[in-house]
């Protein structure tokens, strides 16, 4: 970080990624990390890795506890996140995970996230074969054709959280991102911007 920091005279210097800081182990591991001398002094932004696939918000609320509890002040990326469009989850379908597109951005926003990263942008073609060794393989925004091969030439079309993302991209251009709140809903949870 010294060296970066005498080269360029305003850089942003992000920690590794730290994955699943909403788990035990990985907030383990990032309160290890942080004790290390110098550390701290060395990050501009926390970078953290949030993905699940529990119906629920309760990992993006963890994550953002914890950010705050051990880099208090600090801007938090999120520089990893998703949900998959295929699971073990009754509840896991394209469906749900567009509804999530906007659940997982708006509570991490709301909790304080300065900048919120989703991760993949296409699935492989036959993304269900993929899961055993490649678990993310489905939450992507994209999906590949079948016949496509993998690579550039490959057919690709928004699943429903590629249409939900980018129109939840268009809006949240155009927001004061200070001007975000949540607001109280029952049975909800609300999140009002300057638009």
């Amino acid at each position: 970080a010294r060296v970066i920091r005498e080269a360029h005279p305003d850089p942003v210097i992000l920690s590794g990624g730290i994955f699943r800081p909403h788990a035990e182990k990985g907030a383990a591991y990032l309160r290890a990390l942080l004790e290390i001398p110098g550390t701290r002094d060395a990050i501009d932004v926390l970078s953290l890795h949030c993905y699940f696939d529990k119906d629920g918000l309760e990992h993006t609320e963890r994550t953002m506890r914890l950010a705050a509890q051990v880099m208090p002040g600090t801007p938090v990326w999120i520089t990893e996140t998703g949900t998959p469009s295929i699971g073990r989850g009754p509840h896991i379908d394209q469906e749900w995970q567009a509804k999530m597109v906007v659940g997982v951005y708006g509570s991490l926003l709301a909790l304080g996230a300065d900048r919120v990263f989703w991760h993949t942008l296409s699935d492989p073609p036959n993304p269900e074969h993929h899961l055993r060794r490649a678990p993310f393989a489905s939450h992507s925004l994209l999906q590949s054709a079948a016949t496509s091969g993998p690579g550039p030439g490959a057919q690709r079309s928004d699943k429903p959280a590629g249409t939900v993302y980018r129109r939840l991209s268009t809006y949240m251009a155009q927001v004061d991102p200070q001007s975000l709140q949540e607001i109280p809903a029952k049975d909800g949870r609300i999140l009002e911007t300057d638009l």
